[in-house]
């Protein structure tokens, strides 16, 4: 997992595979009306907020991007 401060008030979360196995998460179902999807981005972002001080909601998440193999 990367956890990036873009500037102050913006993060960027990226999750490698592994990630997305340990948190049990596929790309093709990462929507927030998915219960376990809005779950796992909500412990994302709260680590991401203690690690950054940035404090991380929901309405922040613009995209998500797969990664490029």
């Amino acid at each position: 997992m990367t956890i990036e401060q873009i500037d102050s008030n913006r993060i960027l979360i990226a999750l490698c595979d592994d990630d997305m196995k340990s948190f049990s998460l596929e790309f093709e179902s990462m929507t927030l009306s998915n219960p376990h999807v809005k779950e796992m981005i909500q412990r994302l972002l709260k680590f991401a907020s203690n690690e950054t001080g940035i404090s991380a909601k929901e309405r922040y998440i613009k995209s998500k991007i797969p990664a490029q193999q």
